[in-house]
């Protein structure tokens, strides 16, 4: 029943926004047994329990060692004060609704994920993360993940049609169906007290959840950009959602490099003057150049395809994961490429023909060597001109030798 609560506050923040409304909605615990505000605030009070890596303690760290980012932010764009002062209803309902899925549920999310690895091999610790997962798909989504939530899960189903990133033939986000899978696999890992299998499953789940994210930045950035979607846009609240979904996504950013990070959240913070200063395509190609190490891949993220006169073309072009030296000068080092092969294939000849005289050269010698051996040593006489008759069979067993040996 989580999602009642989610969903009243998607509801008393509608314009006109309801702020008394909103606030009771965050702080209501009776459709389950936390609130919104508290799972920002329970993650604190638990976190020295968690595994080496723990997620909330990154993002603390990143947010000037503030324990509390998560309801910080999301109480603040209910109240409208703070970062969020100057925005109108419109915004401040999508920062706050962003929030509350996207930061306080995700990290409470996290949390207990991380908190059932802590407590294997006990008994108790799948628990932990039936619990994660309650409160990840939420109960509106139906047992076959075809309805309407409001959490996380809600978010990749929405932007899979958008990104063609859906499970082939459905309606739902691969990244889903993978996080799904990797929930089974580590419960099953900790009921049998697998604790590292079980980590490694928490750590895909992780993966999983930030595609949706960068999509949703990426698609605010594209109608934020007046060289690109900004025509088409609704105008100012582009500028607050794109906020709203690089917000959970800049501690992990910068884990992977401050620099680029830093680049991001100049273009993409909300009160930033002038915003996306340098363009959708520069923080497009910043994001991308922390695929790898965020542990995913274009193919993951796909680009937007809702342009174009049909509304069903690509918004920009998705990068790619061959890998390559020069992504810009495809002719050029295609046919670098194929000078480089012949050369290989006239060195690989020459190599095999110096390989095969050597070779050829030494097993002359061996056998030469051998006949003279042979010749030489087959019999000879001792000094008083006895003859001895040397017998070379290695074959022979050491007692035969001496019996057959004459002086």
């Amino acid at each position: 029943e989580f999602d009642k609560a989610l969903e009243t506050l998607s509801d008393v923040t509608r314009t006109p926004r309801d702020q008394t409304a909103a606030l009771a909605a965050y702080q209501d615990d009776s459709a389950g047994d936390i609130s919104i505000q508290e799972m920002s605030t329970e993650i604190f009070s638990a976190s020295s329990a968690w595994s080496n890596q723990n997620i909330h303690l990154i993002f603390a760290e990143y947010y000037n060692g503030n324990h509390n980012f998560a309801d910080d932010f999301t109480l603040a764009a209910i109240q409208g004060t703070g970062d969020f002062a100057a925005w109108d209803d419109a915004s401040l309902r999508e920062l706050a609704t962003k929030g509350a899925a996207y930061l306080n549920t995700l990290q409470y999310v996290y949390g207990l994920l991380q908190f059932g690895i802590s407590e294997c091999p006990s008994l108790d610790a799948g628990i932990y993360w039936d619990k994660a997962w309650a409160y990840f798909a939420g109960s509106a989504e139906g047992e076959d993940g075809s309805g309407s939530g409001y959490s996380a899960y809600a978010l990749a189903d929405k932007r899979c049609p958008q990104f063609d990133t859906c499970v082939a033939g459905t309606s739902l986000a691969t990244t889903n169906e993978n996080a799904r899978a990797s929930w089974l696999a580590g419960r099953a890992a900790l009921e049998l007290g697998v604790c590292d299998s079980a980590d490694a499953s928490f750590q895909n789940i992780l993966k999983q959840s930030l595609i949706p994210l960068i999509q949703g930045s990426l698609r605010e950035a594209f109608e934020v950009d007046p060289a690109k979607g900004a025509a088409e846009a609704d105008g100012k609240i582009e500028i607050a959602e794109m906020w709203a979904f690089v917000f959970p996504l800049l501690p992990l950013l910068n884990e992977c490099d401050a620099s680029v990070a830093s680049t991001i959240r100049d273009n993409m913070f909300i009160n930033a003057d002038p915003i996306l200063q340098d363009g959708f395509d520069s923080v497009k190609t910043a994001f991308e150049s922390l695929y790898s190490c965020l542990g995913i891949s274009c193919a993951d993220v796909g680009a937007m395809k809702t342009c174009g006169s049909t509304g069903n073309e690509l918004c920009w072009q998705p990068c790619s994961d061959i890998i390559s030296s020069s992504l810009d000068d495809c002719d050029d080092n295609e046919g670098r490429l194929r000078s480089k092969l012949r050369k290989l294939t006239i060195l690989t000849i020459v190599g095999w023909i110096l390989f095969c005289l050597v070779a050829c050269s030494l097993l002359f010698l061996i056998i030469t060597q051998k006949k003279n051996y042979q010749h030489h040593h087959s019999n000879f006489q001792n000094v008083d001109g006895a003859k001895v008759e040397l017998v070379n069979d290695m074959r022979r067993s050491p007692e035969e030798g001496k019996e057959n040996m004459a002086v």
